[in-house]
């Protein structure tokens, strides 16, 4: 006599398949995850990249207006063949009304000014508004220091410069 099998046996199979499929996934998902990181400690991503600290005879300043409204940084000495120097300045500020409408927590927010200068000179000044122009300027406030990173690229190995300086 041939026994058919029940719904009850029918769902049995259909949930043991379930259950065998998602530990299967699972261990395939952790063992792609740990080798994952095991591999993220072997390279710095480009963003990261280690160059060698400017020559100690370009000389970086950096200076604030009155106000602390603006910030002017002078390179100085800057090698002869360097063609191109990217800056990022970071800093932090008090938040603003704009901010807290935004829904910003807290009171203080990170900002920064990046961007690329060509080099026509072995010196260099550049003035950054510390704030957001449109219009019209909203300057932040309560800035304390200021983080200035350079690169100076276009010689036959680029270099940096990073300081944090106090207002």
């Amino acid at each position: 006599m041939e026994t058919k099998p029940t719904k009850n046996t029918k769902l049995m199979i259909a949930v043991v398949i379930v259950v065998v499929l998602l530990l299967a996934g699972t261990t395939i998902f952790f063992k792609k995850t740990s080798s994952n990181k095991n591999n993220s400690n072997q390279t710095l991503p480009p963003s990261q990249e280690i160059l060698p600290t400017i020559n100690p005879s370009t000389s970086v300043t950096l200076t604030a207006d009155a106000r602390k409204q603006n910030v002017t940084f002078n390179v100085n000495n800057i090698p002869s063949d360097v063609t191109t120097i990217e800056y990022e300045m970071v800093y932090e500020h008090d938040l603003t009304k704009r901010d807290i409408a935004d829904g910003a927590e807290g009171t203080r927010k990170e900002d920064a000014a990046i961007g690329t200068l060509e080099v026509t000179s072995r010196s260099l000044t550049k003035v950054i508004k510390l704030g957001t122009c449109s219009a019209t300027c909203t300057y932040h406030t309560g800035v304390k220091s200021v983080k200035l990173s350079l690169k100076f690229l276009g010689g036959k190995t680029p270099s940096m410069f990073e300081k944090e300086f106090p207002l």
